[in-house]
């Protein structure tokens, strides 16, 4: 019965296709290239459509994270944005690096962003911020953290060295500079890790 059926339908598909064929061969050449030209602009069209739209997306997502972010910590110069999508390219080029991974949702985000704004001058690097906002489960399982709790995660040339939680501290207003001062390499200049 089942070859029956497959029969029929490749019957039926071998019938539509020499239809068209027979209205390709009756088209005279212009109607050929005139059908060409409409069909390689179609494709143009819709191709640059995709890629505006991708472009759109990465930047209204950076408009959106810049206005989130930037809130909690405009004023101090020891704090940088990652902008959206370029956090591999960073930890992969950058010979140290120092990030904050944060949830705007977490549950010590104005907090961290308060002490780190009062404490700035004890601070002995710059730390980089990469709010967890869009792609935050492929995040958490590439560095292995939780969107729930801010992270500051250490890397040397590609590789994690070091990790600790907001949370894990005991006391965060005495603790957090001096443990993100003993992050290793602090004297590693930004123009350094170029």
């Amino acid at each position: 019965m089942d070859e029956v059926k497959d029969k029929h339908m490749q019957n039926k598909i071998k019938g539509i296709v020499a239809q068209w064929l027979q209205k390709i061969q009756s088209l005279n050449r212009k109607q050929v290239v005139k059908s060409g030209i409409v069909l390689v602009i179609i494709l143009f069209v819709i191709f640059i459509g995709i890629r505006l739209t991708r472009q759109m997306r990465v930047s209204i997502r950076q408009s959106q994270i810049n206005e989130v972010a930037t809130d909690a910590f405009q004023t101090t110069k020891k704090l940088t944005l990652i902008p959206y999508g370029e956090l591999d390219e960073m930890v992969s080029k950058k010979a140290a690096l120092s990030v904050l991974f944060v949830s705007p949702q977490a549950k010590n985000y104005q907090k961290i962003f308060q002490l780190i704004n009062e404490k700035e001058s004890e601070l002995n690097r710059i730390i980089y911020v990469y709010p967890l906002v869009y792609d935050v489960q492929t995040t958490e399982m590439q560095y292995k953290l939780a969107s729930s709790e801010a992270t500051f995660v250490f890397f040397q040339k590609g590789v994690q060295k070091k990790q600790f939680t907001y949370a894990s501290l005991k006391k965060p207003t005495s603790e957090l500079i001096p443990e993100m001062n003993r992050l290793p390499m602090w004297n590693i200049t930004d123009n350094e890790t170029n």
